[in-house]
């Protein structure tokens, strides 16, 4: 993994995109205060930091981030919103080396209105003459800029009556040739769920508000046909709670099977005071460590690199779980063999009506057992940990991973 800080953070948004045209794609984020500017990152190679060069000095807080030819030459543009006292839309075009220069802003109608910002916005052709629209959610309403041949930009919609719209996407939901709306109305209590509007273009106007309840603290979304039915379909990241929701298009311009998914951490608990102990005995005597809890004589170093590796204030190992819901069924995802009291008790006390608990290999920690295994010093519960160079856990991490699955599993259904 390579991390490449940018000006003092706030990254907000990002696109990849050869913008350069030098066949090698690029990064372009923005960042939306101090300052606000466009980056590129170039150069990536395995093992090294790409090459930050800043492309763009924005004069508002930038927001959100399209890339489009609008001018029809072959390459790539881009569309920035964002507000500096009053919601706007800049658009550059690019000269083909990868500069960009500032061609012209949007404001919204009635700009010097208050408590308006720039926030998403989205790039379509929504009456279908071929030339680009761009609409744009500012909090309060919906508008959308209908383009004209000259390469300039009408407010000529506006759709006044959505709640708090901070996020506008176009796609042709429907199938039937024309761009229609999705739009994310936030919710006044961060921590609440929000939803997602739809609205249809007929091909005489934008009509009906279809809502969907999604996540919370929604921070993008975007359409395509993730199950390869011919539907498009729509996921949504949500930033409080670490989910994605993907809703199942039915081609009709409405959603069916629902697809929501929550990540976290378990801390598994290590047993230290048992692990001391192992080492003391091992360093004192290690011919005789070579039965029943030791195992086979090529897992005895393990015991000094799971010390090693730890360090000696580490009291838990963290690894990822993820639970997934499809419609009324939940799998949960957990990284290694469960004892089956434990995979039960998740089926029983989950709020789903069908539960499926699923084992994996990435990040192995390997058995969880039930606290007797520890008591009869099974292989599951002392040997397996010292192949895996991990001290044991404690008797009682079955139960605590039980209850983060029931956690997340609780966060779906909500």
């Amino acid at each position: 993994m390579v991390t490449v800080p940018l000006g003092k953070g706030h990254v907000r948004g990002t696109r990849i995109e050869d913008f350069d045209r030098d066949g090698r794609p690029e990064v372009i984020a923005s960042c939306n205060v101090d300052p606000s500017d466009l980056y590129f990152l170039v150069d990536f190679g395995k093992g090294r930091k790409p090459r930050v060069r800043r492309l763009y000095g924005a004069p508002t807080f930038l927001w959100d981030l399209e890339i489009r030819d609008l001018d029809r030459d072959g390459l790539p543009d881009l569309i920035g919103s964002g507000w500096g006292g009053t919601p706007r839309i800049d658009f550059k075009f690019n000269n083909g080396a990868g500069a960009v220069r500032l061609v012209g802003s949007l404001w919204p109608l009635d700009p010097k209105q208050e408590g308006r910002r720039g926030y998403g916005i989205s790039v379509g052709d929504i009456d279908a003459n071929g030339l680009d629209d761009i609409a744009l959610a500012d909090g309060q309403r919906v508008v959308i800029f209908q383009g004209e041949p000259n390469l300039s930009f009408q407010p000529r919609i506006a759709l006044p009556d959505l709640p708090r719209p901070v996020d506008v996407l176009l796609a042709d939901i429907d199938a039937d040739g024309r761009d229609d709306l999705l739009v994310v109305n936030d919710h006044p209590m961060r921590d609440l769920r929000e939803d997602l509007a739809v609205l249809r273009n007929t091909g005489t106007g934008i009509v009906g508000h279809k809502f969907f309840s999604v996540g919370a603290g929604v921070q993008s979304l975007a359409a395509a046909d993730f199950d390869g039915d011919g539907n498009l379909d729509v996921a949504l990241a949500c930033s409080l709670g670490g989910e994605v929701v993907i809703l199942h298009g039915d081609g009709t311009g409405d959603f069916g099977r629902e697809i929501r998914q929550a990540t976290g951490t378990f801390e598994a608990p290590l047993d230290l005071e048992r692990h001391r102990a192992q080492l003391e005995r091992y360093r004192a005597d290690p011919a005789a460590c070579v039965k029943g809890e030791w195992g086979r004589r090529g897992v005895l170093e393990g015991v000094e690199r799971g010390r090693r590796d730890l360090g000696s204030a580490k009291t838990s190992y963290g690894t990822p779980v993820s639970a997934l819901r499809l419609g009324d069924v939940a799998l949960v995802f957990h990284p290694s063999e469960l004892y089956s009291v434990y995979g039960l008790a998740i089926r029983r006390d989950s709020p789903f009506a069908e539960t499926i608990v699923v084992g994996y290999t990435d990040d192995l920690i390997g058995y969880v057992p039930d606290p007797k295994a520890y008591e009869t010093g099974e292989y599951s519960a002392l040997v397996v940990p010292k192949i895996l160079d991990l001290p044991p856990f404690k008797p009682d991490v079955g139960r605590r991973l039980q209850a983060t699955a029931i956690d997340l599993l609780k966060r779906l259904k909500d």
